[in-house]
């Protein structure tokens, strides 16, 4: 959103590929698992790797716009 905001260079875009790609595989993983008080452990843990690969790929984008 930053980028097509243009407050970062769309260079930085780059960095959120890997992001999407990690949270999409965790999302189907999750999706495989089922939504079951069960699986929750399983699913939040897959979720919060998912929201630490982001945050590190954010890092990165801008550290490549500066």
């Amino acid at each position: 959103m930053l980028a097509v905001l243009r407050v970062l260079p769309p260079k930085s875009l780059l960095p959120m590929v890997p992001a999407a790609l990690f949270a999409w595989r965790a999302l189907a993983a999750m999706q495989a698992r089922g939504f079951s008080h069960d699986s929750k452990p399983a699913n939040m843990g897959g979720m919060s790797l998912a929201f630490v690969a982001f945050t590190a790929c954010f890092v990165a984008a801008i550290v490549l716009a500066t």
